[in-house]
């Protein structure tokens, strides 16, 4: 089997996508998408990670992480 090969270029950013299990609208009340927010940023202070960008949907996250 061949080996995936990984780039992880500083000063580069990465595309992430997070859906909903079995694609469900879970994110389409403002108090979800406030919980969700939340914890991210729980998250991010946790484990310092940078976070460039987001996108909340009803039954998906977009974000904008760098790479490294």
């Amino acid at each position: 089997m061949t080996k995936l090969r990984h780039y992880d270029n500083l000063g580069t950013a990465r595309f992430v996508t997070l859906s909903c299990c079995h694609n469900f609208n879970l994110l389409k009340t403002d108090f979800a998408i406030t919980v969700f927010l939340k914890y991210l940023n729980i998250i991010r202070q946790k484990y310092n990670v940078k976070l460039f960008g987001y996108v909340v949907m009803p039954n998906h996250v977009h974000l904008i992480l760098p790479a490294g």
